[in-house]
């Protein structure tokens, strides 16, 4: 792993773990809603200028990106969850 690639994933760590206090306690529906809206708010501001269509195709490509490292890490969260 480059040094880059290092500083990435430690802000991701840190800032997932700033965030799990928030969203800890509260009722999976909200957990739910609450991480619905930041990942529609993440892909709406993606923007293609002038072209909607393209715009639109952008969203979805981004959307199926991040399902597919949903996917991933639910994989790992598993793994971790039995040990």
């Amino acid at each position: 792993m480059t040094h880059k690639q290092d500083d990435f994933v430690h802000a991701v760590v840190v800032t997932a773990e700033s965030i799990k206090p928030l969203l800890a306690g509260k009722p999976p529906p909200v957990q739910g809603a609450v991480l619905a809206e930041l990942t529609a708010l993440w892909i709406t501001h993606h923007f293609v200028q002038g072209d909607e269509d393209e715009q639109r195709e952008l969203w979805e490509v981004l959307f199926q990106m991040h399902m597919a490292k949903v996917r991933e890490l639910m994989e790992v969260q598993k793994q971790t969850a039995t040990q």
